[in-house]
C-alpha cells in the first residue's frame, strides 16, 4: 500500500515538473519571438531544442541498453506519430508567437474533449453518459474562460485549435502502436522526426534567402 502511494506521489511530482518545464519552455519561446519579431526564429529554436532532447533521450536509452536504430526505425507507425507531433508543434508555436499566452493554453485544453470524441468515433470505445457529461462541462468551461464576446478573431486563432486536433489524432494513433516499444524509444523517434521537420524548414528558409540575394 505504501509502495503504491509512493509511486502515485512520485508520478504526481513528475507530472508537475513536466508541466512546469513545458510552460517555462513555451514562455522562453514567446520571449525569443518578441525579441526577434521573426516567425522563422521558431524553426531554429525548436530544431536546437530537438537536438538537445535527442542527446538526453539517447543517453538514457543507452543506459537502459535499448538504443537500437534498426529496432526504433522498424515501425512506420512511429514515424507517422512523429509527423503528427511535428504538425501539432508547428501549429502550437505559431499560436504561442501570435496570440496571448493564456489564450493558447485555454484553446489547447480542448484536446481532451476532442480525444474523447475521437475515442468514441474512431476506436469505437464505449463512452457512457457520465464521461460525455464531463466532456460537455469541460467544453462549456473552455467557452466561459475564453469569453467569446471579448475575443478579436483572426487568422492565427485557428492554430492552437489545429494543434489540439493533431495532438488528439497523435494519441489516437499511439493507441494502435504495439507495446513492444519502450516509451523512451517512442519519444526518441518522435523527437527525431520533429527535429528533422524543423531542420528542413530552416534549410528551406536559408535557400530562399540565398536565391533572393542572387
Amino acid at each position: 500500500m505504501n509502495l503504491k502511494m509512493n509511486n502515485e506521489l512520485l508520478g504526481i511530482l513528475y507530472m508537475i515538473l513536466c508541466q512546469f518545464s513545458f510552460a517555462t519552455n513555451d514562455a522562453l519561446v514567446k520571449i525569443l519571438y518578441q525579441n526577434y519579431n521573426d516567425i522563422f526564429v521558431l524553426n531554429q529554436v525548436i530544431f536546437l531544442r530537438g537536438v538537445f532532447a535527442l542527446f538526453f533521450i539517447g543517453f538514457f536509452l543507452f543506459l537502459k541498453k535499448k538504443f537500437s536504430f534498426e529496432f526504433i526505425f522498424s515501425s512506420g507507425k512511429l514515424r507517422i506519430r512523429g509527423l503528427l507531433e511535428a504538425i501539432a508543434a508547428i501549429c502550437f508555436f505559431i499560436g504561442i508567437a501570435k496570440l496571448p499566452f493564456a489564450m493558447v493554453y485555454v484553446l489547447l485544453s480542448l484536446a481532451p474533449v476532442i480525444l474523447t470524441v475521437f475515442g468514441a468515433l474512431i476506436l469505437k470505445e464505449k463512452v457512457r453518459w457520465r464521461r460525455w457529461t464531463a466532456v460537455i462541462i469541460g467544453f462549456i468551461g473552455v467557452i466561459v474562460v475564453i469569453d467569446p464576446g471579448k475575443l478579436e478573431f483572426g487568422f492565427y486563432f485557428i492554430f492552437p485549435l489545429l494543434s489540439a486536433f493533431f495532438l488528439s489524432l497523435r494519441d489516437i494513433y499511439t493507441k494502435k502502436i504495439k507495446s513492444k516499444f519502450h516509451s523512451l524509444q517512442i519519444a526518441f523517434i518522435t523527437c527525431l522526426v520533429v527535429t528533422i521537420c524543423f531542420g528542413i524548414l530552416n534549410c528551406t528558409k536559408f535557400l530562399v534567402l540565398v536565391l533572393m540575394n542572387i
